[in-house]
C-alpha cells in the first residue's frame, strides 16, 4: 500500500490530460520548501512550459523536465551521447562477422537500427543472455553485439540514456525528490525502466499525480483512480476534401493558412500535420510567407556541409569518381564562384570527364580554373585524413571543420536554417569519436565510424514565436491550437503504419514470449498508438480540415472511412447573416464556402433555389460556385442529390458573365478566342466564373519559357548584340524568382544554356535572311500601332512577339516553348488561329505576307537534335524563300552537296538541277503556299473569329472539348475538377483528312 497520495485521472484526449495538470498546479499552495515537478515525454516540453508560465502565477516553485533531464550524473561514471553509442556500435559490426546480417550490416544507418533495438531491450530490462536462448539468427546476432556493448560500456565506466534512467531510480529510491509533489502527462506506455521509477516515486515523494490518455494501462500502480468518462467531441469545423496531389494539398493548406492569418488567426494558434518531404512544404510555405517550426528532423548526412563532408570522403576511398565530383563542385562550401561552378559542371557533362581525367588539363580556360582549384583542396583534404594517429586526425577534422564557420553563418542566412547547428554536431561527434576509438584502431575504421555518426538524427530549423508548427501527430498531444490540417490520409502517408518486417518483428517479441520475455511495443502496439494519435488531434474541439489523396495509385483509407462516418454526426446549425458575409473580402468568401460546403447545399436546393435568387453580391455567388465547382470538397454532400441540377443553376447566372468583360470593354484576344474553340465549357470557366488555375509550387515549363522569352525579347531590342548576352540573361533572371531558388539550380543552369543557344540560333537566322526586326511586343488594336481587326462591333487586341521587314514583306514569330507544329487541320478546327490571324492584321496595313512561323525553344532539354527551324506557313515565291534563307540561292554550294541543301531556318530544301543549272525549291508539304493562298488562309482565321465571338456573347458553354488524334484534352485540363459532364459524348470530333492551303482560297 502506497504511503502516499497517488492519484490517476483518465482522459480523453492528451490536451485534456495536460490543461487538468496545469490546473492542479495552479490552484497549489505556495512555498519555498516545496517544489512542483510536471514531468512529460521529450518531444512535449515546449508547450507544457508555455501552458506553465501562461497560466500559473509565480512559476518559480515550477519546473518542466523529462525523465532524461531529472538526473544530475555522479562524477564516477562517464555519460556518452546517442551519437556516440551508435559509433561504438558501428564499431563492433566493423570489427565482427554476423550470419544473419551480411552486407546490410555495413550500409549508413544499419547501426542505428542496432542502437534502438538495444535500447528497447536495456528499457525491458532483457540481457544478452535472455535473447541467446531463442533460435532465431538474428537475434542471436543481436545479442552479439548487445553483449560486446555492454561490456565494452563497463570497462570504460560509461552510462548512456538507458543506464541513466537506472540511476535515477536510485537517486529517487536515495530522497532525490522528497521534498516534491510530482506530475506526470502525456505518457502513452511506461517501459519497465520507467515503471521502477514510477513504483520508486510513489514512496519517495510527497505526492504522485498521473493525468493521461484513457488509453495507457498503469496497473503497477494502485492508488486513488479517478476516470473521466467522457465521449470524444467534435471540432467545431471539420472539413475533409480530396487533394489531386501532394503537392496540391500542400498549397491548399497554404492558401488557407494565408486566409485564416487575414482573419486575425496568429501562426503559433495553428498546426499542420504531415510527414512527408519536408523540403517541398518549406519551399511552398516560404513562397506563400509562411514561418514554420518544424517538429521533425533531418540525418545530419543530409545537411550540406556534411553532404560536402561525405563527398569528400567518398572520392578518399574511390577516386575521382565523376558523381561525387559534381556534388562537390555544387556545394556552397567549395571554393568555386558560380560562374566557376556552372562551367565545371557543364564541361563534365558534355565530355563524360570521371575518374582519371579529372587529373589531366583541360582545354577550356574557366573550367580548366574551376578544376585546377577543386582538385588542389582535395589533395589537401587527404593529406588531413591521412594522418599518423587518432588524436591528429580527429585534431586534423577539427580545424577542417571551423574553416566552414563563417560560410555556415552566411548559409544559414540565405536558406532560414541553424547550418552551425550541423557543425556544431559534427565537432562533438568527433568528441565522442575520441572516446570510443583507441589508439590500436586504424585509422580507415576510425573514418568510417566517424561517417556512421553522421546517421543521427538533428533538428532542422530553430524555433520561432509566431509560426506554424509542423510535424506527425504525436507532437500535437498537448499544443494549443486553434486550426489543425492533417495532410496525407493515404496509403504511406500520415499514418506510416509500421510493418511486420523490421529488425525487431512480431515474430522475434512472440519468441521472446513463449520464454516469459517481454519486449515492448508491438508493431500491434505501435500502430493501435498511432490510431490513438489521430483521435486526439480530430476530437480534441479545434478546427480540423483533413486531405487526402485518392486515384488510381492511391486507395483511400479504412481509418479514414470509420472517421467519415463520425464526421456525418456533425450536423452544422448554420445562421446565415447575408449582411455579414456581403462584407467579408473574396477570400474569405471562399473560404467560408469551402469549410461550409453543406450551407452552399441548403442555398441551392431549398425553396427552388429561392435563397440564391437573394444573393445580388457577385463576388459571394463566385465564392459559393468556387466552393462547389471543387467537386472534391463535397462529395459527401451531394451523394443522394442531383449535383448536375446544382450546377445548371448556377450557370444560368455565370452564362452572363461569360460575355460581360467582352460586351462591356467591346475587345477580346486571340488566345481568348482559341481558348472557346478548344472548349467553350473550359472558357466559360476560365473567362466567366474566373477561377484561376491551381499551382503547384515547383518550375514548371511554362516558367522557363516564360524565362526564355524574357531572354528573346531583351536580346532583338538590343541589336542582337552578343556582348550583352550574360547580362540580358542576368537582367532576366531577376524577374523570375523560381529559377533562383537553391532547389531549381539544375534546371536554371540548363535554362541558362538554352537561352545562350537561342540567342546564337536568332542571331544565324538573322544572317541568313534579308530581314531585319522591327521590334517585339508589338501590340495592334486600340492602343497598339496597327489596327485591330473589327469582329462584329468587338475589336480583337493583342500583342505579337515579333515583327520582321524586308520592304514591303513581313513576317511574324510567335515565340512558344516545346515542340509546337503548324497544321491546316488545327487552323480549320479553330484550335490554332494566332499566327494568321495576326498575319491579317499587316496584311489590312497594306504588308504583303512573307510567313508566319513559331519558334520553339527547349524545357525538357532531353533531345540532343532538337531543331530550331521556325514552324509555320510561308510564301513559296523563289523571292521570298530566298530572302528567308540566303543560303538556298548558292548554286555552287548546293551542287558542291551533292547536289541539295535542306534550310536551318525554314522547312524548305533547295535542290541543284545540273540540267539547266537551276535550283529547285522544295517547300515541306503544304507549309509553302501562293501569296493568294496565304491571304484567304488569314482571311479565313478572322471570319473563325467573327463566328466564335458571336457565340460567346450568346452564352454558348457546351462542356465539348475538341478531341484530336490523341484523344481527348480533359484529363489535362486546370479545370477537370469542376468540368462534372465531359466525356466520350459530349466531345466534338472531325472526320476530315489533312487540309491543305488551297481549300482557303
Amino acid at each position: 500500500m502506497s504511503q502516499i497520495e497517488v492519484k490517476i485521472f483518465k482522459h480523453s484526449t492528451y490536451v485534456e490530460a495536460l490543461n487538468y495538470i496545469v490546473e492542479i498546479i495552479k490552484n497549489r499552495t505556495v512555498s519555498l520548501d516545496i517544489r512542483h515537478i510536471l514531468i512529460v515525454p521529450d518531444k512535449y516540453t515546449l508547450d507544457a512550459e508555455r501552458r506553465i508560465f501562461a497560466n500559473v502565477a509565480g512559476g518559480m516553485d515550477c519546473e518542466v523536465v523529462t525523465f532524461s533531464r531529472m538526473l544530475s550524473t555522479d562524477s564516477g561514471f562517464v555519460p556518452i551521447s546517442k551519437s556516440a553509442s551508435i559509433m561504438l556500435i558501428k564499431k563492433i559490426i566493423l570489427n565482427n562477422k554476423f550470419k544473419a546480417f551480411g552486407v546490410s550490416s555495413n550500409f549508413a544507418g544499419f547501426a542505428l537500427k542496432i542502437y534502438q533495438a538495444i535500447m528497447q531491450f536495456k528499457c525491458c530490462k532483457i540481457t544478452p543472455n535472455e535473447l541467446l536462448l531463442i533460435d532465431d539468427i538474428k537475434l542471436k546476432d543481436i545479442a552479439s553485439i548487445y553483449s560486446e556493448y555492454l561490456n565494452y560500456c563497463k570497462k570504460n565506466n560509461f552510462i548512456d540514456s538507458v543506464d541513466k534512467l537506472t540511476v535515477l531510480e536510485h537517486s529517487i529510491a536515495a530522497g532525490l525528490l522528497k521534498d516534491a509533489h510530482v506530475y506526470i502527462a502525456n505518457y502513452d506506455e511506461f517501459d519497465k525502466t520507467t515503471s521502477l521509477i514510477l513504483q520508486q516515486l510513489s514512496s519517495n515523494c510527497l505526492s504522485l499525480t498521473l493525468s493521461l490518455n484513457a488509453n495507457v494501462q498503469v496497473d503497477f500502480l494502485k492508488g486513488d483512480i479517478q476516470t473521466f468518462d467522457r465521449t470524444l467531441k467534435l471540432p467545431n469545423v471539420i472539413n475533409c476534401y480530396k487533394a489531386l496531389s501532394e503537392l496540391d494539398e500542400l498549397l491548399s493548406v497554404a492558401k488557407r493558412i494565408v486566409v485564416a492569418k487575414k482573419n486575425g488567426v496568429h501562426f503559433n494558434r495553428i498546426g499542420v500535420v504531415y510527414t512527408g518531404n519536408c523540403n517541398i512544404l518549406m519551399q511552398i510555405f516560404g513562397e506563400y510567407g509562411i514561418p514554420i517550426n518544424i517538429d521533425s528532423s533531418l540525418l545530419l548526412e543530409n545537411f550540406s556541409l556534411c553532404v560536402f563532408v561525405r563527398n569528400l570522403f567518398d572520392l578518399q576511398f574511390h577516386q575521382f569518381n565523376k558523381d561525387s565530383m559534381i556534388s562537390l563542385a555544387k556545394s556552397w562550401f567549395a571554393p568555386l564562384t558560380k560562374s566557376q561552378t556552372e562551367s565545371f559542371v557543364e564541361y563534365v557533362k558534355k565530355y563524360s570527364i570521371d575518374y582519371k581525367g579529372f587529373l589531366n588539363e583541360w582545354n577550356d580556360k574557366l573550367a580548366e580554373s574551376a578544376r585546377s582549384s577543386l582538385v588542389t583542396y582535395i589533395h589537401l583534404f587527404f593529406g588531413m585524413v591521412s594522418a599518423k594517429s587518432k588524436a591528429e586526425l580527429i585534431k586534423n577534422l577539427k580545424e577542417f571543420f571551423m574553416t566552414h564557420e563563417s560560410k555556415s553563418i552566411e548559409l544559414s542566412k540565405i536558406s532560414g536554417q541553424d547550418m552551425l547547428q550541423p557543425l556544431t554536431a559534427m565537432i562533438k561527434n568527433l568528441d565522442d569519436l575520441e572516446k570510443v576509438m583507441s589508439d590500436s584502431d586504424k585509422l580507415e575504421l576510425t573514418i568510417k565510424v566517424f561517417l556512421e555518426s553522421l546517421s543521427v538524427p538533428i533538428g532542422i530549423l530553430p524555433p520561432k514565436f509566431d509560426a506554424v508548427t509542423v510535424g506527425a501527430p504525436e507532437i500535437f498531444r498537448g499544443a494549443d491550437k486553434s486550426m489543425i490540417y492533417l495532410c496525407g490520409f493515404h496509403e504511406g502517408g500520415i499514418q506510416k503504419f509500421a510493418i511486420d518486417d523490421g529488425l525487431i518483428a512480431d515474430k522475434q517479441i512472440n519468441a521472446l514470449k513463449m520464454h516469459n520475455v517481454f519486449l515492448l511495443p508491438s508493431i500491434e502496439e505501435i500502430n493501435l498508438r498511432r490510431k490513438i494519435e489521430l483521435d486526439n488531434i480530430i476530437f480534441s474541439g479545434v478546427q480540423v480540415h483533413i486531405s487526402f489523396i485518392e486515384n488510381d495509385s492511391y486507395v483511400r483509407d479504412f481509418y479514414l472511412q470509420q472517421l467519415n462516418k463520425k464526421v456525418e454526426l456533425a450536423v452544422y446549425d448554420f445562421d446565415f447573416e447575408l449582411n455579414k458575409l456581403n462584407n467579408l473580402s473574396f477570400d474569405m468568401m471562399q473560404l467560408h464556402f469551402c469549410n461550409h460546403v453543406s450551407l452552399s447545399n441548403i442555398l441551392l436546393l431549398e425553396k427552388s433555389h429561392d435563397n440564391f435568387r437573394r444573393i445580388t453580391n457577385v463576388e459571394l455567388r463566385n465564392a459559393m460556385y468556387y466552393a462547389l465547382g471543387q467537386k472534391h470538397l463535397v462529395n459527401k454532400y451531394f451523394e443522394n442529390t442531383d449535383y448536375q441540377n446544382i450546377t445548371n443553376a448556377c450557370d444560368l447566372f455565370f452564362v452572363r458573365n461569360n460575355s460581360q468583360s467582352i460586351e462591356a470593354e467591346r475587345t477580346v484576344s486571340a488566345s481568348r478566342i482559341e481558348e472557346f474553340m478548344s472548349c467553350p465549357y473550359k472558357h466559360f470557366v476560365k473567362y466567366g466564373l474566373r477561377l484561376k488555375e491551381l499551382q503547384d509550387g515547383g518550375t514548371n515549363p511554362a516558367d522557363i519559357g516564360s524565362f526564355l522569352h524574357t531572354v528573346m525579347e531583351e536580346f532583338v531590342n538590343n541589336n542582337c548584340d552578343k556582348n550583352k548576352v550574360d547580362r540580358i540573361i542576368s537582367a532576366s533572371l531577376s524577374k523570375h524568382y523560381k529559377l533562383s531558388l537553391d532547389v531549381n539550380v539544375d534546371i536554371k543552369h540548363r535554362a541558362i544554356v538554352e537561352a545562350k543557344k537561342i540567342c546564337d540560333i536568332i542571331v544565324s537566322q538573322l544572317e541568313l535572311s534579308n530581314f531585319t526586326p522591327l521590334g517585339t511586343e508589338i501590340e495592334f488594336g486600340e492602343r497598339g500601332l496597327y489596327k485591330g481587326i473589327d469582329l462584329n462591333g468587338i475589336n480583337l487586341i493583342g500583342k505579337i512577339d515579333r515583327v520582321d521587314l524586308n520592304g514591303e514583306y513581313v513576317r511574324l514569330i510567335d515565340y512558344k516553348t516545346g515542340n509546337i507544329n503548324f497544321s491546316h487541320k488545327d487552323l480549320y478546327l479553330g484550335k490554332k488561329l494566332q499566327l494568321l490571324l495576326y498575319l491579317d492584321i499587316f496584311i489590312r496595313a497594306g504588308f504583303k505576307p512573307a510567313g508566319s512561323f513559331y519558334f520553339s525553344a527547349i524545357t525538357k532539354w532531353d533531345d540532343d537534335d532538337y531543331s530550331y527551324l521556325l514552324k509555320g506557313v510561308f510564301n513559296n515565291d523563289p523571292n521570298v524563300i530566298f530572302s528567308l534563307d540566303k543560303s538556298l540561292c548558292d548554286c555552287q554550294q548546293i551542287e558542291y552537296m551533292e547536289g541539295s541543301k535542306r534550310s536551318t531556318t525554314i522547312n524548305c530544301s533547295a535542290v541543284y538541277d545540273k540540267k539547266n543549272g537551276k535550283i529547285k525549291l522544295k517547300p515541306q508539304r503544304d507549309r509553302g503556299v501562293s501569296e493568294q493562298q496565304l491571304i484567304g488562309m488569314s482571311s479565313y482565321a478572322s471570319k473563325l473569329c467573327e463566328l466564335a465571338v458571336k457565340n460567346i456573347c450568346d452564352g454558348f458553354i457546351a462542356k465539348s472539348p475538341l478531341k484530336s488524334t490523341k484523344g481527348l484534352p480533359c484529363r489535362y485540363c486546370p479545370y477537370y475538377t469542376v468540368c462534372i459532364v465531359g466525356g466520350e459524348k459530349s466531345a466534338r470530333e472531325f472526320n476530315i483528312k489533312v487540309l491543305n492551303a488551297e481549300q482557303y482560297t
